[in-house]
């Protein structure tokens, strides 16, 4: 297998391409996790501050709920897509074995 050292992180640390893929979409998974946290809790105030109108009247707009309701359906939506489209594993080790 593959691996790659890290120059400057030690002797040992050398990791596989598979690790490295890994790590980077554990990476990636806290990213779009802040992203979400910071739109849910400030997007709101945000377009209420877009339109020129007061908060008070922008909940009364869009009630408070809705954007977090919304995220959860969004996160809901590509965890299904992820596990329909998942491939099966087996699949990948005939590949990898064919090379």
């Amino acid at each position: 297998m593959l691996r790659i050292d890290f120059p400057g992180r030690g002797l040992g640390r050398a990791r596989t391409g598979s690790a490295i893929i890994r790590a980077t979409a554990g990476q990636l998974a806290v990213v779009w996790r802040v992203i979400l946290l910071v739109l849910n809790l400030r997007l709101d105030m945000w377009e209420s501050s877009l339109r020129g109108i007061d908060p008070a009247e922008m909940h009364r707009l869009l009630p408070p709920w809705i954007i977090p309701l919304l995220t959860l359906a969004l996160v809901l939506w590509f965890g299904i897509l992820l596990a329909v489209a998942k491939p099966k594993r087996s699949s990948w080790t005939s590949v990898l074995a064919a090379l």
